[in-house]
């Protein structure tokens, strides 16, 4: 999947991974970190997304994406969502799959948060 979004990316020191960010925009120091794996679910991310979204925190959250290199259009319903939610979402994938293990251990070296919890789809 090629970058196609005017965000910032970063590769992390991990299976090649490339991260979409706006670090900007993030917070500094959220005390959750949320993240969700995704492959081959683009007729539910959404709504998982929707989810975390409506979700009222008086504490700095953000949501981490392993968007694993789907053939389908997940990876492009999870960009278009950090694209419009730069200050929660960060989604972390690579060139090629890297299969469930590989995606739960980039998710997890990625998070900052004092608590992580991972989302299942």
């Amino acid at each position: 999947m090629a970058p196609i979004c005017t965000t910032l990316t970063r590769m992390i020191d991990y299976a090649g991974t490339i991260e979409f960010a706006d670090w900007g925009k993030l917070p500094a120091n959220p005390l959750v970190s949320i993240y969700m794996l995704a492959y081959q679910h683009e007729k539910c991310i959404a709504e998982a997304i929707a989810g975390v979204l409506a979700q009222e925190c008086d504490f700095a959250i953000e949501l981490i994406i392993g968007e694993d290199h789907s053939p389908d259009k997940t990876g492009e319903i999870v960009l278009a969502h950090q694209r419009q939610h730069p200050q929660l979402i960060r989604v972390l994938t690579a060139d090629r799959n890297v299969g469930g293990l590989a995606n739960v251990r980039r998710c997890l070296l990625a998070t900052r948060g004092e608590y992580a919890d991972q989302l299942r789809v």
